[in-house]
């Protein structure tokens, strides 16, 4: 897999001085895949290692730490490719928050929202009791922590989702949250799904409310995997055929969804999900505050996340 050439295929700035080079190191980064195509480059990757490491060593220090004591799973953090994520991902149940702070008493730890605590270490650690946006909830842990499964590194087990479930869990991430696809998002679902039972997400993505979301992202994980690589058959583009997803025009990347659809689409599954009138009311005065109206201009205008 060669991430410049998809790269190259969506590249907006080859005109004037810039230099072509130049323009797919800064694509790279905008898409969260700058490790990757430096390696795929022969780039001197030493500081990226040395960052890498630090992330695993950090992952491994609480796998350790809530071994046999926490129900817990890395989330959205390791991909299968090189990849330095900007902070850890911890799913955590609401019930085993006081025997979180227990474990925790000698770390620094900020309460973010009221679905997120935050760890500041030489690495960021967010636990999450629910993925969510502006105190909403958008998908539920309990429902991704009965999809487990194991890796070991530095000889310790550490807990991670199911490709399936790590699957409904990007993609809810990347649209109800981010409002935008990178290329980190494209090759973690078709590397993840290549792992996956097709099957299984389809049904987790019912049970999550997200099938027509799953619908869209297959159709841009198969228009970018045939632009790239031609007719290559992927489990995920299989899947998209088989569910007769959407057409998705691609101008550039990263691919950004329009915020008043991602809006109204995240009210909609959160009544799907059960929310009554009033909390959805609630919910929506809490993002039109000052404070929070400022952040989403600012979330719109960038350009990765």
């Amino acid at each position: 897999w060669v991430p410049a050439l998809i790269i190259a295929i969506y590249l907006n700035i080859v005109e004037g001085n810039y230099n072509y080079m130049d323009n797919l190191r800064e694509l790279s980064r905008q898409n969260k895949i700058e490790m990757f195509y430096k390696k795929v480059c022969n780039k001197d990757i030493s500081n990226d290692q040395k960052q890498y490491n630090l992330i695993i060593d950090t992952v491994c220090e609480f796998a350790k730490l809530f071994d046999d004591r926490i129900d817990y799973a890395i989330f959205k953090t390791l991909k299968p490719f090189p990849y330095i994520p900007s902070d850890i991902d911890i799913l955590v149940r609401r019930r085993d928050i006081e025997k979180i702070h227990s474990l925790l008493n000698d770390y620094a730890l900020l309460e973010k929202n009221k679905f997120c605590i935050s760890i500041r270490k030489d690495v960021t650690i967010d636990l999450y009791i629910e993925p969510s946006v502006s105190n909403i909830a958008y998908l539920s842990t309990d429902l991704l922590l009965e999809h487990l499964r194991s890796i070991r590194y530095n000889d310790i087990d550490v807990t991670f989702l199911k490709p399936e479930a790590e699957i409904v869990g990007i993609i809810s991430h990347s649209y109800f949250k981010e409002q935008m696809v990178t290329l980190n998002d494209y090759y973690a679902l078709i590397l993840l799904a290549e792992k996956a039972n097709i099957n299984d997400i389809v049904s987790l993505a019912e049970k999550a409310n997200i099938q027509q979301l799953l619908r869209t992202y297959l159709g841009i994980c198969k228009k970018l995997t045939t632009e790239a690589f031609g007719d290559i058959q992927l489990k995920i583009t299989r899947l998209a055929e088989e569910l007769d997803a959407p057409t998705i025009t691609i101008e550039s990347m990263p691919y950004k969804f329009s915020i008043k659809n991602v809006t109204l689409d995240l009210f909609a599954k959160l009544k799907r999900d059960g929310y009554s009138t009033n909390e959805l009311i609630k919910a929506l005065a809490h993002t039109l505050s000052p404070s929070q109206i400022l952040k989403v201009i600012n979330h719109i205008k960038r350009e990765t996340y």
